[in-house]
C-alpha cells in the first residue's frame, strides 16, 4: 500500500449508491488524516484506501507480507519463512491460505 493514495483513484464501493463505481464525480472526500480513508458525500459510506488489496484489514506490515509471499513462492518452509520475515509461523500460515484463496479466485 502506498503512503499516499490519490483521491482520483477512488470510487464509491456502495452498490446502492447513485455514484457506485463512477470516477471523478466529486462525491469522494478524504475522511481521516492519520490513515488513508475516504467517504462518499452522497451515501456517507466510508472505506480504507486498501479496500481491494491483499493487505485490507491486516495489521502486518505490507513489506513483510510481500517478503512472505516471495519466500513461499521460492518453496521455503513456513518456519524458515517466519524466521526470515520476523513474524510468527501462524501469521505465515494465515498469509499462505490468503494467497492460495486469492489464486483460486483469479
Amino acid at each position: 500500500m502506498n503512503k499516499y493514495t490519490s483521491i482520483r483513484d477512488q470510487v464509491c464501493p456502495n452498490t446502492k449508491c447513485s455514484f457506485y463505481n463512477k470516477e471523478l464525480k466529486g462525491n469522494i472526500v478524504i475522511h481521516g488524516q492519520k490513515y488513508p480513508r475516504f467517504k462518499c458525500n452522497y451515501c456517507n459510506k466510508t472505506w480504507a484506501s486498501s479496500l481491494n488489496s491483499t493487505c485490507y484489514r491486516l495489521k502486518t506490515n505490507p513489506q513483510k507480507i510481500e517478503l512472505v509471499k516471495d519466500l513461499l513462492e521460492q518453496n521455503f518452509s513456513i518456519r524458515k519463512t517466519a524466521k526470515i520475515a520476523g513474524v510468527s509461523p501462524g501469521t505465515v500460515q494465515r498469509l499462505k491460505s490468503l494467497f492460495f484463496n486469492q489464486l483460486q479466485n483469479d
